[in-house]
């Protein structure tokens, strides 16, 4: 699992940077194709958008053309308020049963 501040993600380039380029170290390594994975961007309840498909879109939109935004487009690439539990728990869910 993969988490990121998405909050932070908008509002920082080097934390975007660095992030960046952690996907790319995992796309390049092949880390998640072995086993399910999760990329989770956190702190949704900080950013200035208020539907979680356009906080998605979004950092998607940032990577586009990188190889590595292949890791984004598929159902594992989650945005989640870890406030809220039942949402939490519902990644953990998924990931166990695959």
């Amino acid at each position: 699992m993969f988490l990121f501040d998405v909050r932070e993600y908008f509002e920082n380039k080097c934390y975007r940077d660095e992030t960046n380029g952690r996907l790319e170290v995992l796309w390049k390594n092949k880390l998640f194709t072995k086993k399910p994975y999760a990329i989770v961007g956190t702190h949704v309840d900080m950013c200035n958008y208020s539907k979680e498909n356009d906080i998605r879109i979004k950092v998607i939109n940032t990577i586009d053309g990188k190889e590595y935004q292949r890791l984004l487009m598929k159902k594992l690439f989650y945005v989640v308020d870890m406030r809220e539990k039942e949402k939490a728990l519902k990644i953990l869910t998924e990931l166990t049963q695959k």
